[in-house]
């Protein structure tokens, strides 16, 4: 998280089957690709090798879930090469919190490119986070705060219905950069 080098030697390496995530440590050390979703309980550490990608895909749900109790933090190797792709019919990732620590996210939600309960952190990589009916970024209850890396967030305005249409959308919190990258458009 600080381009430290760390060691993790006891994990669950990822593959089409690994759905459920509990309290641990996941690496994605080749390219898989999930159809359906991937449920988050506690807190779940993801290690994106270099060279490698995780692809999720739900037509009709998130692509990742949690309860508001839930976070989901994102490593990447040295290089940053390891992805991240969710794709789906509702929210990309709907979890209660996320943090990026390096790689490469890509989300794109019908509703929300990331939907978190209570807070998202960017320290490095670079995340493209769209939003089709929604927003690309939706935070409900904390903060986002970007410290580092390239964090773009999109509504494509393809979604029908909407009540809002934001790149970043805080019901109750901040946008806070201390660094990096946020390149905005249209509103915040």
């Amino acid at each position: 998280e600080n381009g430290a080098e760390q060691t993790c030697e006891t994990y669950t390496a990822v593959t089409e089957s690994t759905t459920e995530w509990n309290a641990g440590w996941y690496v994605v050390n080749s390219n898989v690709d999930i159809t359906g979703y991937i449920r988050i309980s506690g807190n779940v550490n993801l290690i994106l090798t270099d060279g490698s990608s995780l692809t999720v895909t739900n037509n009709d749900f998130n692509a990742f879930w949690g309860d508001s109790d839930s976070a989901l933090t994102i490593y990447g190797q040295s290089n940053g090469t390891g992805a991240l792709n969710a794709n789906s019919g509702s929210n990309a990732i709907g979890v209660g919190s996320v943090t990026i620590n390096g790689g490469t996210i890509n989300t794109v939600g019908y509703k929300n490119g990331i939907y978190a309960y209570n807070s998202v952190t960017v320290n490095r990589g670079t995340v493209i986070a769209k939003g089709e009916r929604f927003d690309g970024i939706y935070v409900v209850y904390g903060d986002l705060t970007v410290n580092g890396g390239t964090v773009t967030a999109v509504c494509t305005g393809n979604g029908s219905g909407s009540g809002r249409s934001y790149g970043i959308w805080l019901y109750q919190g901040n946008v806070i950069i201390n660094g990096g990258e946020v390149p905005a458009a249209g509103e915040i």
